[in-house]
C-alpha cells in the first residue's frame, strides 16, 4: 500500500519525455550570463576585501547575492516548464511541488555534468569555444582572488 503523503508524487520514469529537460536558446544565455556575473562579483568582493572592503564588498556581494538567484532560477526554468510547476517553488520547498518528480531536487547537480554543460553551452547560439573561455576565466578569476584573500595576499600586518 502506498504512503498517504507520497499519493500523487511522481517519480523518475515519469518525466515527460524521459531525459534531462533542456534550456531553450534564452534561458541558455541567462544562465551562462549569471553564472559569470557570480563568479566576477565574487572575484570583486574577495579582491576589495584585501584593502578596503568598503564600499566595494558590500555591493559585490549583493551582486553575487542576486546573480546567485537567477542562476538558480535560470537553471531551474526548464524543469518547471516541462512540469507546470512555479521556479520559486522549486528551489525553495521542492517537496511541496504537486506534479514534481523527485528528480526535480537534483536539477542543479545536473547542471555540473559534462553533457548538461555542452547542452548549455550549444543552446546559446554563441561560439561554443567562447562560451568555455568566458566561463573558465571567469571561474580561475574568482578562485584566484578568493586564493589571495585566504593567504592574506595584500592585507596589511596588523601592529602588536
Amino acid at each position: 500500500m502506498t504512503p498517504q503523503w507520497y499519493v500523487g508524487r511522481h517519480t523518475l520514469d515519469d518525466r515527460p519525455s524521459g531525459t534531462t529537460p533542456e534550456p531553450d536558446q534564452r534561458t541558455a544565455r541567462q544562465i551562462v550570463v549569471a553564472f559569470v556575473a557570480f563568479q566576477l562579483f565574487g572575484a570583486v568582493a574577495a579582491a576589495a576585501m584585501l584593502r578596503d572592503p568598503w564600499p566595494v564588498a558590500p555591493i559585490a556581494v549583493l551582486g553575487g547575492l542576486i546573480s546567485g538567484v537567477l542562476f538558480d532560477t535560470a537553471m531551474l526554468r526548464p524543469w518547471a516548464r516541462a512540469y507546470g510547476e512555479r521556479i520559486w517553488l522549486l528551489m525553495f520547498f521542492p517537496w511541496a511541488a504537486r506534479r514534481t518528480p523527485a528528480r526535480v531536487e537534483w536539477a542543479l547537480h545536473d547542471a555540473y555534468r559534462p553533457s548538461r554543460i555542452r547542452a548549455t553551452a550549444r543552446a546559446t547560439g554563441w561560439p561554443v569555444r567562447h562560451v568555455y573561455a568566458v566561463c573558465a576565466l571567469s571561474l580561475i578569476a574568482a578562485l584566484t582572488a578568493v586564493g589571495f584573500l585566504f593567504a592574506g595576499v595584500g592585507l596589511e600586518a596588523s601592529p602588536e
